[in-house]
């Protein structure tokens, strides 16, 4: 039988672990799988309290960066995140943050406090919402982070030193072409917006021109993002590799 294990930190340090799981993934790994009997639509991430100050009750904090808000904050008591952790069958305690109201792309900044404030988590950051595109069985993956409605940052992975990539994009009537040649954590930002639109659905191509492998993202703009902060706002893909990681502090 497993026994979510409870470890205060004598140094008031904290040590926190998380994961993002796609909606297919959640749906096929027992006993995560459990939370579809609540939500079957949302990708969803966990957040491990490994090693954290003792106290009867906490305050996760988020930050939204693209909307400037006041922080959300949620009070969870020792006793929910070990419900929680039972739940999923985890050994630490345990908390889950849906995708649902999360924009494709978005980052949000994340942290725990103590009830009274007294301490608090290093800021990390998370992306309930990923818009990425894999190519299967390897490590070449483009990844979106939304800057903007009107801007984003693409990231590329796995891609050769020095290869060359032919890059379309499609917004539109608008069509762009362009060849860069991959470098190392390399990124490009890229702006889908047309003129006299306020909103729209643009599509960013790469292509390999070694072996003519290619991948495509799907950027919503503008008034087009608006559907994602409701309950309609069904994820922009169901599948991903997972999103892990970790703080100490």
């Amino acid at each position: 039988m497993l026994k979510t294990a409870l470890s205060f930190s004598s140094e008031k340090a904290w040590d926190i672990e998380w994961e993002t799981l796609s909606v297919s993934q959640v749906l096929n790994e027992p006993p995560l799988s459990k939370l579809n009997d609540i939500d079957r639509k949302f990708h969803k991430t966990f957040l491990y309290l490994k090693t954290f100050p003792e106290d009867s009750d906490y305050v996760l904090k988020l930050k939204r960066p693209i909307f400037k808000e006041e922080e959300i904050t949620e009070e969870i008591s020792i006793g929910q995140f070990m419900l929680t952790a039972k739940l999923l069958g985890k050994k630490y305690p345990s908390h889950v943050i849906l995708s649902q109201g999360f924009l494709p792309g978005e980052i949000v900044q994340v942290w725990f406090e103590t009830k009274k404030g007294k301490e608090k988590s290093p800021i990390f950051e998370i992306q309930p919402h990923p818009n990425v595109e894999e190519i299967p069985g390897s490590s070449i993956k483009l990844a979106a982070e939304l800057v903007s409605p009107l801007y984003y940052f693409i990231n590329f992975e796995g891609f050769e030193e020095n290869e060359i990539l032919e890059i379309t994009s499609f917004s539109w009537d608008e069509r762009l072409n362009n060849e860069i040649k991959y470098q190392k954590k390399m990124g490009l930002g890229f702006s889908p917006a047309v003129i006299d639109k306020d909103r729209g659905i643009a599509r960013l191509k790469v292509k390999r021109k070694k072996g003519g492998d290619s991948l495509t993202l799907v950027l919503p703009w503008g008034q087009s993002l608006m559907q994602y902060l409701t309950e309609e706002g069904r994820p922009i893909q169901e599948k991903f590799t997972p999103i892990k990681g970790d703080i100490q502090g």
